[in-house]
């Protein structure tokens, strides 16, 4: 859905839900549940920043290991 609408590939689209789940503490069943229940636009996934680079799925930051 976010994928789609967004015009994201599927691994952008991933890295943008555990992006929002991890700067808003929820499970990502719980920012599923959001989007689809229509509480957060599949665009503001993509919008989330701390301020910060967030570590990536392998624990990386800014792609430098």
């Amino acid at each position: 859905m976010v994928a789609e609408r967004e015009g994201l590939e599927m691994e952008q689209s991933s890295a943008a839900w555990r992006r929002y789940a991890r700067h808003h503490n929820l499970l990502l069943v719980d920012v599923a549940e959001t989007v689809i229940g229509g509480s957060v636009a599949p665009s503001a996934l993509g919008r989330v920043s701390s301020g910060r680079s967030l570590p990536d799925e392998r624990g990386v930051v800014g792609g430098i290991l």
